[in-house]
């Protein structure tokens, strides 16, 4: 009986169970069910919420709008260097708007900057656009030279910027495997030969210059010829004064410029490098005596050379 009633019980306990059981089944699917549309209306709602942050615009602090346009620059830099060397070409202006994701206000004033840069060029008409620039040297020395002297840029700091950058052209060109690129040195001074004893002080000025820019050239370097002959153009500027050559000094440069041709055209790097070193330490020593007697000044106004 007992297992009987067991047996009862336990047969009678399913149904209950299953009674419920779907209850439980009918509330879980309504909350299921109110659970998925809840879930819809935030997913909504936070879809709707995303799109509103996403569609307002960031808010800009204070001078922002020149921020956005030097980053539109270096961007646009970006894209000329890489094109400098091909065709040149960058696009039509919708097209590097678009590429850029800039407004055209913003764009034109990028443009402007680096028209100024002299790095962009803008064609108009059939077959116009924006085409990228090289940069001429001579403005960017000229520019260069200007800002040194706005700055109050002296003789001795010319010089002494000048040295390590004359003699690091001079190992280089000594380097060259090219006998026909070193023998240029030894051709300029075969053509000016004598020099030194000419009267015309501005002459010589002339051929010494003449003969450091050569040898930035030859160097290979581009930012030692770079940096070198805008030392050179520096020097030429009238606030410098005349230069004034003594006899004395002007055999010590034609000396100079013989003996550096020859280390060079024999291809000895380190023989260059001394022989260069040592001319620049002379030309301190004679701006420096000259500064010691008066004859000439560190302000950029004068000076005897």
């Amino acid at each position: 009986m007992m297992t009987g009633g067991k047996a009862k019980g336990a047969a009678g306990s399913p149904r209950v169970s299953s009674s419920k059981s779907e209850a439980v089944k009918t509330k879980s699917k309504s909350s299921s069910g109110l659970k998925r549309a809840e879930r819809d209306l935030y997913l909504e709602a936070s879809a709707s919420a995303v799109a509103t942050v996403v569609a307002l615009p960031e808010p800009r602090a204070k001078g922002d709008a020149s921020s956005l346009v030097r980053d539109t620059v270096a961007k646009l830099r970006n894209m000329i260097m890489f094109h400098i060397h091909e065709n040149g070409f960058l696009g039509s202006e919708d097209k590097l708007i678009n590429d850029l994701g800039v407004s055209r206000p913003t764009f034109r004033q990028a443009a402007r900057l680096l028209q100024h840069e002299q790095l962009l060029t803008i064609k108009r008409g059939v077959g116009g656009g924006f085409f990228a620039r090289m940069p001429s040297a001579e403005t960017v020395k000229h520019m260069m030279s200007i800002y040194l002297m706005a700055r109050g840029v002296t003789l001795s700091s010319i010089t002494q910027a000048g040295g390590p950058l004359i003699t690091e052209a001079a190992r280089l060109v000594a380097a060259n495997p090219s006998r026909e690129v070193r023998a240029k040195l030894s051709a300029f001074v075969d053509e000016h030969a004598g020099f030194e004893n000419s009267d015309d002080t501005r002459a010589q000025a002339q051929v010494i210059l003449a003969y450091q820019d050569l040898l930035a050239t030859l160097s290979g370097n581009p930012v030692i010829e770079l940096l070198a002959q805008t030392i050179n153009r520096i020097v030429r500027e009238p606030r410098y004064g005349t230069f004034k050559f003594t006899p004395e000094r002007t055999r010590v440069y034609a000396e100079y410029q013989r003996r550096l041709a020859a280390a060079v055209l024999d291809g000895d790097p380190d023989v260059a490098a001394i022989i260069a070193q040592r001319h620049m330490h002379n030309m301190l020593e004679f701006l420096s005596q000259d500064l010691a007697k008066g004859l000439a000044t560190d302000q950029g106004s004068s000076a005897t050379v």
